[in-house]
């Protein structure tokens, strides 16, 4: 069943591109068992009429931090990055990162 919510919030053109972009990610997970918006990712978003990066439409349970910059991004699961952050550096200045949790 198709949750009602994002689908009249956001009409069906941007439902449906939503739906692409999900489904490029599914086809990535069952080829390579991994997805990401990295280079297997684009190649598909022009034939499919997509985007590269989709709005939201649930809040995030995490927030990644950098120290430096000062730059948030959201995650939805508990990732990698969110369980170990010291491993990790920010994608932007390369400062330390820290975990918000909501």
């Amino acid at each position: 069943m198709i949750d009602g919510s994002a689908y009249e919030s956001y009409g069906w053109e941007q439902f449906s591109r939503v739906v692409r972009h999900e489904l490029i990610h599914a086809w990535q997970y069952h080829n390579y068992s991994k997805a990401d918006h990295g280079s297997t990712f684009k190649q598909w978003v022009e034939p499919l009429e997509t985007d590269r990066h989709c709005e939201q439409y649930a809040e995030p349970n995490y927030w990644v931090i950098c120290e430096e910059c000062e730059s948030r991004d959201p995650r939805y699961r508990r990732s990698k990055v969110v369980k170990e952050p010291e491993k990790y550096s920010c994608g932007r200045c390369g400062g330390a990162i820290s975990i918000e949790y909501v």
